[in-house]
């Protein structure tokens, strides 16, 4: 009897192993299902790397974390929320590379939003071509215009597919540049130009032109105007930047580049004014101290020579005090002002003011953009899951930022520059807290239609009248 108990207790004992064994992926699919819920519920991480000691740093993170906050506020992505991870390059390569890791490997974003100088995000993408197939992720770039990142999707796609640029590239810059040489400049009768630029690789292709692109996503209207005046078409190549001017009919009569450390401007400023220039163009200047260099314009024998200056502080509501007025009369692109390009731009402009007590910079702005534009990819793509199709999804997306429409050329993952693309606005300063657009026109006609350029003496005798 005793002998058949323990044989049945043997049996009984077998027979649940068994069915506990039949039964474990029954119960593991109830877990596994439970797992996949909790993980779409887990928030989206979007990492940025930034020079956070830097206004443009500070700006970039600030408004990515602007921009995750609005859409958290609405319901997040797919029901899930935004969590924005910042890592410091403290503007040095090491320090951006090993951010770019730690985001990647140790965070696990499903994208690095890479806010610094082509110096920096060159090196952040090739680390992240290293990690993409042990690591998917994506890395998108706000605010810089080498070249070579872009020429290194074309060349290499299976290993660079995964970067993408917001910002305008050299090539879409320079024929943006056309536009408000042949539609603005020209109009006021300029016969001599100065060029000045950024002694910085992004502006190699001003100085000695660029044959036979790779990179080419400039706006139908550029594209086509570029073909006109240049009488060439300009995706098989662009000249220097001085035979630019020469086509639309003006002649160089001074060149230089200029050390982004620079902080004396004077000499070149009275060689400027001995040369005889009537316009000083600085489209490729963006880094350097244009603080400075606007207070010691505004001293010069060159101060009644119109100046651009593309970027820089020179774009912040602040530039007023911190130049002493001597911003008079500055041309400049992309003013941190309220004015429309897309339903988002105002808004941004007005809550990041708000936020930073300083206002806009291209970098912040892209960086804005770049958080919604992977949110809508991610909402499109169904999730964060796969990063190939969240790749494709980027390469077909079209979709509204605060700095026109975002689209992208599909070879160079290079967005198209130029309205109503990406749009930077041509702007000059006519008094304190007044700054008006003067090109494109579309966005001139939505702003303050019928403004018009003031020439910088003009401005400064008014001023002296009141």
């Amino acid at each position: 009897m005793r002998h058949k108990l323990i044989i049945s207790l043997v049996v009984s004992m077998f027979i649940l192993v068994i069915a506990f064994g039949c039964a474990t992926p029954q119960t593991q699919a109830p877990a596994t299902a439970v797992q996949t819920t909790e993980a779409d519920k887990s928030p989206i991480k979007i990492g940025i790397i930034a020079n956070q000691s830097s206004a443009v740093g500070k700006g970039a993170v600030a408004s990515a974390e602007m921009a995750a906050d609005e859409i958290n506020a609405a319901g997040g992505v797919l029901g899930r929320r935004i969590e924005i991870i910042t890592g410091d390059s403290q503007m040095q390569v090491p320090h951006a590379v090993a951010e770019y890791k730690k985001l990647v490997m140790i965070d696990k974003v499903v994208a690095v939003i890479a806010a610094e100088s082509t110096d920096l995000v060159a090196p952040m993408q090739d680390t992240g071509a290293d990690l993409f197939y042990e690591y998917p992720h994506i890395c998108t770039c706000p605010g810089t215009s080498g070249i070579v990142l872009t020429d290194r999707v074309v060349d290499n796609y299976a290993k660079y597919k995964f970067f993408f640029r917001t910002f305008a590239d050299p090539i879409a810059r320079y024929l943006s540049g056309i536009g408000i040489a042949h539609d603005v400049v020209k109009k006021w009768g300029v016969k001599k130009v100065a060029i000045l630029m950024d002694d910085l690789d992004w502006t190699k292709i001003y100085r000695e032109g660029y044959p036979n692109p790779k990179t080419y996503a400039p706006s139908p209207y550029f594209a086509k105007l570029g073909d006109e005046v240049m009488k060439r078409d300009c995706s098989k190549g662009l000249p220097p930047q001085r035979d630019m001017w020469k086509a639309v009919g003006m002649e160089v009569v001074y060149e230089a580049k200029i050390a982004v450390n620079e902080k004396m401007f004077l000499p070149i400023f009275e060689s400027i004014a001995s040369s005889g220039a009537e316009y000083i163009d600085g489209h490729a200047l963006a880094y350097l101290d244009s603080v400075t260099m606007t207070k010691q314009w505004a001293e010069s024998a060159a101060k009644d020579i119109p100046l651009h200056i593309s970027g820089g502080a020179i774009q912040m509501p602040g530039a007023w005090s911190a130049t002493g007025g001597a911003i008079l009369g500055l041309l400049l692109q992309m003013p941190s002002i309220e004015y429309e390009i897309t339903p988002m731009t105002i808004p941004y402009m007005r809550n990041i003011l708000k936020k930073t007590g300083t206002g806009a910079t291209w970098m912040g702005q892209g960086s804005y953009d770049n958080v919604y534009l992977l949110s809508e990819a991610i909402k499109i793509a169904g999730g964060t899951k796969d990063i190939e199709k969240l790749i494709k999804t980027l390469e077909t997306i079209e979709t509204n930022a605060t700095t026109g429409k975002v689209k992208f050329e599909p070879k160079s993952h290079q967005a198209y520059m130029g309205y109503p693309y990406y749009t930077g606005p041509f702007a000059q300063w006519q008094g304190e807290g007044n700054v008006k657009l003067l090109y494109p026109p579309e966005v001139v006609q939505k702003n303050n239609p019928g403004a018009q350029f003031i020439h910088p003496k003009e401005l400064r005798e008014k001023a002296k009248t009141k």
